[in-house]
């Protein structure tokens, strides 16, 4: 959708130049006819001009679509870091980190989705409505975060194989209140 925009907003730029220049050589041709001495230099100059101004017109345009290109492939190397450093891990974490995830789950997860994980500002996390989606949405979801929800996004703080335990542990029941 951004790059239509780009392209949409070059090709408006191109015709109103275009037209621009259309406009300043009948102007300039009426001005050669109304004074034929000069005529020939001033018609010149004029084209010059209008040149030079296309030209300064062009360069300031490929500048802002450099910027922007730059900012989406900075934003697009941010995306490919998060999805390295979820991929670098997919096992199943350690009894010591197991009593860490379970925390974070009771206590940074409970503080939306209820202390007791029956929902809050976030939904329930309850087996039995966890138990009908699919464990990757479930991923995705804890990774991602969810847009325009105060979810955040998980990914960047765990690896997969940690998100894959707790998404596992959710569904099955094994993660609440009495497992601390």
């Amino acid at each position: 959708m951004l790059k239509l925009t780009y392209k949409l907003s070059l090709s408006v730029l191109i015709y109103i130049i275009a037209l621009r220049m259309k406009l300043i050589y009948r102007n300039a041709l009426i001005k050669a006819i109304d004074e034929p001495m000069y005529s020939e230099i001033k018609f010149k100059i004029q084209i010059l001009n209008i040149v030079q101004n296309l030209i300064k017109k062009i360069i300031i345009l490929l500048l802002i679509l450099s910027v922007q290109v730059s900012n989406s492939f900075a934003g697009q190397a941010e995306d490919n870091s998060v999805t390295a450093l979820n991929t670098a891990a997919f096992q199943e974490p350690d009894d010591n980190r197991k009593k860490e995830l379970t925390y974070i789950v009771l206590q940074d997860c409970g503080s939306c989705h209820g202390m007791t994980l029956k929902g809050g500002l976030g939904p329930s996390l309850e087996a039995k409505r966890l138990a009908v989606l699919p464990k990757q949405y479930l991923m995705d979801a804890v990774i991602h975060g969810r847009k325009d929800t105060p979810m955040p996004p998980w990914g960047p703080l765990l690896t997969q194989g940690e998100i894959q335990w707790i998404v596992e542990q959710l569904q099955s029941g094994q993660l609440g209140r009495h497992s601390q």
